[in-house]
């Protein structure tokens, strides 16, 4: 059997996505039947959270085992003035929450700022949650992207997690994902200090919480402690996970209580706690 070159594959694929078009050849690059074209094609999504105009349905051709072709859906035509409007919205609300990071802060600061305004200015999807039928998902108020998170600021926490990416990467900050598959979850990782770490801003936005409060229960936790913190109207751990990054073995900030977080935002229209982060700077 041929080896498959997922690489190229899905660099092939992300050229097709961003380039708005219809098809892509694949057979030169023996991906095989079954899940390993959906794989891909979420890892593409995932780690490229501009995408927000991708649909999550697409089809392929295959022959003798492999796939052949890839043959993406958009949920708006990228010549239209709509994506053109859509995407200077987009751009308006990354920049926005850009804004209310502090420049001269610290990697930490940095990263708390970003999961912060996520948490204060969006709302969790519950009515989709509940009963995903009753909501047409259009590229305008699509929950599992980012565009869902930071214009109509109702994800799911597919959406909270690629606006943390997406703006984490505009500030040269490593953020990539790790996914309950069995729980249909999915949450951040991102790298400080040379250190990996979890970062969950859905279940630091839980439903019910209080307006205007960034919660610090799922920020910055090793492997140990993601595995122990359940939540408490369920009582749901986020159990095993799968990642392509490092082991996020350092415990440094386990042990930080919600007191011990200053919220950095510059945002005017969010009064923001002054108090100082009493661990190391990093």
């Amino acid at each position: 059997a041929s080896q498959a070159d997922t690489s190229g594959a899905k660099a092939a694929i992300l050229a097709c996505l961003r380039a708005g078009e219809s098809s892509v050849g694949l057979s030169s690059y023996a991906i095989p039947l079954g899940e390993g074209i959906g794989t891909l094609f979420g890892e593409v999504v995932d780690e490229n959270p501009d995408l927000w105009y991708v649909d999550s349905y697409y089809r392929y051709g295959y022959a003798r085992g492999y796939v052949t072709s890839f043959m993406p859906q958009y949920l708006v035509d990228m010549d239209s003035s709509t994506y053109a409007s859509m995407k200077s919205k987009y751009d308006s609300a990354l920049s926005s929450l850009l804004a209310s990071v502090p420049s001269s802060g610290t990697t930490i600061q940095k990263v708390k700022a970003v999961h912060d305004w996520l948490v204060i200015n969006c709302s969790y999807y519950t009515r989709y949650a509940d009963d995903p039928s009753s909501v047409t998902i259009t590229a305008q108020n699509n929950p599992h992207s980012a565009y869902g998170a930071l214009v109509a600021k109702k994800p799911v926490c597919e959406g909270y997690t690629l606006a943390f990416v997406a703006a984490l990467r505009e500030l040269g900050i490593s953020a990539t994902t790790a996914t309950n598959d069995s729980a249909c979850h999915i949450w951040n990782r991102v790298r400080i200090g040379g250190s990996w770490y979890h970062v969950d801003v859905t279940w630091d936005d839980p439903i019910g919480g209080q307006a205007g409060y960034a919660y610090t229960d799922y920020f910055l936790k090793s492997d140990s402690r993601l595995k122990t913190i359940a939540r408490t109207e369920s009582g749901v751990t986020h159990g095993s996970w799968s990642s392509k990054t490092p082991a996020c073995s350092s415990t440094t900030h386990d042990g930080k209580t919600a007191g011990s977080w200053q919220t950095y935002l510059n945002c005017a229209s969010i009064s923001a706690r002054t108090m100082t982060y009493t661990g190391s700077a990093l």
